[in-house]
C-alpha cells in the first residue's frame, strides 16, 4: 500500500478522534428543537464530507514550512475527496430544504428564512475571510497594494459571487491558498435566492414539469460542454428527500447491505475519476450513493463523533485552510523549512487534522453558535441554521 494512503487514513482518524474526546466530555453546544425532530444521520455524513475535503486541500502544508521527500502530496485520486465532499455537501442542502418545501407544503415565512440563513452563513464567514486576507496580506503579497488589489480583497468578502476566491493575484500573489473554498458558497446562496421561485413552480403541476425538462436539458448541456455538473445535485437531495417523506427506509440487514453498496459506489467514483469519465459519472454516481444514504439511514452515522464533526463541517469548512497555513508558517517561523518523508508526513498529516478540527470546534462554539442559538426554537428554524 502506497505510504499517501496512510495519510489519508490519518487525516480521519486523527479529527474523529478529537471529536471522540469533546464529545466524552460533552463540550459541544447543540441546537435542539422543540418538536424533538433533527437529523442526526445528515449530521454525520456532513461531518464525514468536511474532512473529505481536508484530504484534497492538506499539501498546503509546503506553502511556507514543509517539503515533501519521496512523498506526493497532490495525487490525482486526493482532488476526488473534496470533490465527492463538496458534491454531498450540495445534496444535502437540496435534501434539507426540499424536505421544508414539502412539509410546509411550499409556504415559507421568507424573512424568518433568510435571517436564519444570514445568521447560520454570514458570521463565520466574515470572521474566517478577514483571518485569510490578514495573513495573506502580511505574509504572501510581494508588493504595494494598488486602488484594484483593494477592490478585489473586498470581492472576496461577497461568497464567491464577485470572484471565487482564488485565480486574481493581489500585491503579487494569488489569494487562493487560503480562499480556495469560497467558491461553493455561491451556488449555495444562488439556491437559497431561488427558493421562493422553486416554491411557486411546485404549486403547480404544469410549471414543476416544465421546469423539470428545463433542468434536465441544462444538465445535458453541461455534459456536453464538459462542465462539472453541480445545480443537478440539488435536485437529486430533492428526489432522496421525496423518499423519504414516502417513508421508504431499509432497516436491519437491508440498512447496512445499502452502506455496503455506497462505499462500492464511492470506489467506483474514485475509479471512474482516474480513468477521466468523470463528468455525468461523478453525477450519476453521487446522486446514487446519496439516495442509497437516504434509504439506508444506517445507525453508523449518528454516532457522535461523526454528529460533532458534521456540527462545526461549516467551521471547518470555511478555516481548514487557513490552520494549515498556520502550522506551515509556524513551523517555518521556528525551524525553517523542514524535509520531510514517509511516516513524518502521515504524522504532520494527522496533527494538522487534529488541530483543524479542535479549531472548528472553537470557531463553532464562540462564534457560530452564538448568532444560531437566538430564537431558533422550532425544528424548521434549526434546520435552516444548520
Amino acid at each position: 500500500m502506497r505510504i499517501e494512503y496512510f495519510g489519508n487514513i490519518a487525516i480521519f482518524l486523527s479529527a474523529f478522534l478529537v471529536m471522540w474526546i469533546l464529545a466524552s466530555r460533552n463540550k459541544l453546544p447543540h441546537l435542539t428543537s422543540s418538536d424533538g425532530r433533527r437529523y442526526l444521520f445528515l449530521d454525520g455524513l456532513r461531518g464525514i464530507a468536511a474532512i473529505s475535503v481536508i484530504n484534497t486541500h492538506i499539501w498546503r502544508l509546503a506553502h511556507y514550512g514543509f517539503a515533501f521527500e519521496g512523498y506526493n502530496p497532490q495525487l490525482q485520486y486526493n482532488h476526488f475527496f473534496g470533490s465527492i465532499g463538496v458534491q454531498i455537501f450540495f445534496c444535502i442542502t437540496g435534501f434539507l430544504f426540499f424536505d421544508q418545501i414539502i412539509k410546509k407544503k411550499a409556504t415559507f415565512d421568507w424573512e424568518k428564512f433568510f435571517k436564519a440563513r444570514i445568521k447560520r452563513l454570514v458570521p463565520i464567514y466574515i470572521v474566517a475571510i478577514s483571518l485569510c486576507v490578514i495573513m495573506f496580506l502580511c505574509f504572501d503579497t510581494t508588493r504595494t497594494l494598488k486602488s484594484l488589489d483593494y477592490y478585489k480583497i473586498i470581492r472576496l468578502f461577497f461568497f464567491g459571487f464577485y470572484g471565487a476566491g482564488a485565480g486574481e493575484n493581489i500585491g503579487g500573489a494569488n489569494p487562493g491558498m487560503y480562499t480556495v473554498v469560497i467558491w461553493t458558497l455561491s451556488f449555495e446562496w444562488a439556491f437559497y435566492l431561488f427558493m421562493p421561485i422553486l416554491c411557486i413552480i411546485m404549486k403547480s403541476t404544469y410549471l414543476f414539469i416544465t421546469a423539470l425538462i428545463v433542468s434536465i436539458a441544462l444538465a445535458s448541456t453541461g455534459y456536453f460542454s464538459g462542465s462539472e455538473l453541480l445545480w443537478p445535485l440539488f435536485a437529486t437531495g430533492g428526489v432522496a428527500a421525496y423518499i423519504f417523506n414516502k417513508g421508504i427506509v431499509a432497516k436491519g440487514l437491508a440498512s447496512h447491505a445499502l452502506l455496503v453498496v455506497a462505499a462500492a459506489l464511492v470506489a467506483l467514483y474514485f475509479y471512474s475519476g482516474q480513468k477521466r469519465l468523470f463528468v455525468m459519472n461523478s453525477y450519476l454516481i453521487v446522486s446514487a450513493i446519496f439516495v442509497l444514504l437516504i434509504i439506508a439511514r444506517n445507525k453508523i452515522f449518528e454516532c457522535k463523533v461523526f454528529v460533532y464533526l458534521g456540527e462545526v463541517s461549516y467551521s471547518l469548512y470555511l478555516l481548514h485552510v487557513l490552520v494549515i497555513n498556520i502550522i506551515s508558517l509556524v513551523s517555518f517561523k521556528l525551524f525553517g523549512k523542514v524535509m520531510i518523508s514517509d511516516w513524518n508526513v502521515v504524522a504532520i498529516y494527522a496533527l494538522s487534522s487534529a488541530v483543524c478540527a479542535y479549531i472548528s470546534y472553537l470557531s463553532f462554539k464562540y462564534v457560530e453558535y452564538q448568532f444560531i442559538k437566538r430564537k431558533a426554537t422550532t425544528h424548521t428554524e434549526v434546520e435552516a441554521a444548520r
